[in-house]
C-alpha cells in the first residue's frame, strides 16, 4: 500500500447544519424512518460522537440515510464516526452517492436511480479501535446518501454516532509518516483472587494513543497544526487520516504540543514537532 499524508478534518457540513430528510416533509419519496426510540436518528446532527443512532433490534433493511445541504456543496471528503457493530456483522462500508440541485430530490428507486457515486467508506480491520471510516473524493451535490453496503437485520446491528460530510481536509504532507506511534489501550483493572487467579475488569473501551512526529517543516505546516486543535477558534476534536489510510476521530493529549526549532536564516524556518493524540473510543 502507497504511503499518504497526514491529513485532518475539522469541520463537519451534516453536524454544521444540514437536514435531515429521513422522516422530514416536504421530500419526494424519503427514506423510512428507522430508529430506536431512545437513540433516534436525529442524533447524527450532533457533533458528539457518543450521542448515538441505534438500528433498532429485530428490524431487517437497508440502512439509507439522506441530507439535504441547501445547495450544491463540494465535498472533498465522506463518511461515518463512531460506529460500533454487533459481533457478528459482516458488512464493512457505507456507500455514499449525491444528486445535485439541478437535478433535484426524489428518493424513490434505490440508490441508483439518478445518484451519482462517490464512494465506499470502508473500515479497517475488525478492531474496536476501529471505529471511523472515511473516502475522498470530489463531487459537488445538495443531497446526499449513506447507505449500508449489505443488509442489515437484528444479528447485524449497529450504531452510528455521526455522518461526515467535508469541504476541506487539512493536509499536513508526508513528513510526518517515519516514526508514527500507535499504543493500543484497553482501560481494566487487574487483581488476584484469593485462589491466585488473575481477574481483569474492563474500566472503558478500547482505544488508541498516537504520537505523530513531523520532522523538518516548514513554518506554514507548523502553523496548519496549531490551529487545528491550539489557534484561537480551533476545534477540540478532528479526524485524523493516517499515512495508510486509518481513521481515528482523535483529541489533543494533555493539551500540549511542543515543537522545535532546527534552523533559521531569518527569512525561512523549520521545526520538529510531536504531535500526541488520543483517539476517542
Amino acid at each position: 500500500m502507497a504511503i499518504g499524508d497526514s491529513k485532518f478534518i475539522a469541520t463537519n457540513i451534516v453536524t454544521g447544519g444540514a437536514v435531515l430528510i429521513n422522516g422530514t416533509g416536504g421530500y419526494s419519496n424519503p427514506p423510512t424512518l428507522v430508529q430506536n426510540a431512545d437513540f433516534p436518528l436525529s442524533n447524527v446532527l450532533t457533533e458528539d460522537r457518543y450521542t448515538t443512532w441505534r438500528w433498532p433490534t429485530g428490524t431487517s433493511g437497508t440502512a439509507t440515510v439522506d441530507f439535504d445541504l441547501g445547495g450544491d456543496v463540494t465535498v472533498l471528503a465522506a463518511g461515518v464516526a463512531g460506529m460500533k457493530r454487533s459481533g457478528t456483522a459482516t458488512w464493512n462500508r457505507w456507500r455514499v452517492y449525491y444528486k445535485t440541485a439541478a437535478t433535484g430530490y426524489d428518493g424513490g428507486g434505490g440508490a441508483t436511480v439518478g445518484w451519482t457515486p462517490y464512494g465506499d467508506a470502508m473500515f479497517g480491520a475488525a478492531s474496536p479501535v476501529l471505529r471511523d471510516a472515511i473516502v475522498e473524493g470530489l463531487g459537488a451535490g445538495q443531497f446526499w446518501r449513506f447507505q449500508s453496503s449489505s443488509l442489515v437485520t437484528s444479528a447485524t446491528a449497529f450504531s452510528v454516532g455521526k455522518f461526515v460530510l467535508a469541504a476541506s481536509v487539512v493536509d499536513l504532507g508526508i513528513a510526518s509518516s517515519p516514526g508514527l506511534v500507535t499504543r493500543r489501550v484497553r482501560p481494566s483493572a487487574i487483581e488476584q483472587t484469593v485462589g491466585g487467579v488473575f481477574v481483569r475488569t474492563g474500566l472503558g473501551m478500547e482505544h488508541a494513543l498516537l504520537s505523530v512526529p513531523f520532522r523538518t517543516i516548514q513554518r506554514a505546516t507548523l502553523d496548519k497544526i496549531v490551529g487545528l486543535f491550539y489557534g484561537s477558534g480551533s476545534k477540540t476534536a478532528a479526524l485524523y487520516i493516517t499515512p495508510t489510510g486509518l481513521v481515528y476521530e482523535v483529541v489533543p493529549r494533555g493539551d500540549e504540543l511542543e515543537y522545535t526549532m532546527v534552523w533559521a536564516d531569518g527569512t525561512n524556518e523549520l521545526y520538529d514537532a510531536m504531535l500526541e493524540l488520543e483517539g476517542m473510543a
